[in-house]
């Protein structure tokens, strides 16, 4: 079978001629071949390089035919241009390895959705348990963004009934007001912005019944990743009770040894 050209043509007469038509990366493969072509049956792939550049796969089967004393006088053998079936080999490597990476994609795809689900599991669950600790809470608690003054999170002890009220400000939970706190109700945002330190202001309000009370706001700050104040997390005392509660710890002897 004429499979390299010119350079076919030279390799019964010259096997350096046939070396030189091998690729360089095959040569010592194909050197290697000539010299046991004479002892033992050979077979070798190797590609040529054709005399106008192109690239070929070769095939190449054979065997020593020996006379009766055990001299060659002959050998027998068949090269096959097997090109077309190497470029279909590779083409078949692209799919397998292109199969072999989507299949490591879609597992690593699935182990990132079930490591999602169960995140979202820890959270839910976290939530749920925060919620009930917050409710557990006797006094009106809450968390305010301090960029918009809405209400992140509340207490049943607040009254703050989204889906009733429609209430989404600090200040229109306590006040009922459009604007924030001022004047004598100084706004413990505003403070804990300025100072960056919990704060413990006095709010007078109206209740729902029309009575006016008086409260204790305690404010604490949460700091954002830049060290600024993002949240406030308030929670309020009936001033009455406040006072009842500290004159009483007044009168509980500081260092009960003392008196005896």
């Amino acid at each position: 079978m004429r499979h390299s050209g010119a350079a076919h043509a030279k390799v019964s007469t010259n096997s350096l001629s046939f070396i030189d038509a091998v690729h360089p990366d095959d040569q010592a493969r194909g050197i290697a071949a000539l010299e046991g072509h004479a002892k033992d049956i050979w077979d070798i792939v190797y590609r040529i390089i054709r005399p106008d550049g192109t690239e070929r796969w070769i095939s190449d089967r054979g065997f020593p035919v020996h006379d009766e004393r055990g001299e060659l006088v002959n050998m027998r053998g068949v090269a096959a241009d097997i090109t077309k079936y190497k470029q279909a080999e590779k083409k078949l490597q692209t799919a397998l390895d292109e199969l072999a990476n989507s299949a490591a994609s879609m597992d690593y795809l699935k182990k990132e959705i079930a490591m999602r689900n169960m995140a979202e599991k820890i959270i839910s669950e976290q939530s749920k348990f925060l919620s009930t600790v917050i409710n557990s809470i006797s006094n009106p608690f809450c968390v305010i963004n301090t960029s918009d003054y809405t209400i992140e999170t509340a207490n049943k002890m607040a009254g703050l009934d989204y889906t009733e009220t429609g209430i989404t400000t600090c200040h229109k939970l306590t006040h009922d007001s459009d604007d924030p706190c001022a004047g004598a109700n100084i706004c413990p945002l505003e403070e804990i912005k300025k100072k960056k330190t919990p704060v413990v202001v006095e709010h007078t309000f109206i209740d729902k019944e029309g009575n006016e009370k008086n409260i204790e706001i305690y404010a604490y700050p949460v700091f954002d990743e830049n060290e600024n104040v993002s949240q406030v997390i308030e929670y309020s005392v009936d001033n009455h009770r406040a006072k009842a509660v500290r004159e009483a710890s007044k009168a509980i002897p500081r260092n009960p040894a003392a008196h005896q």
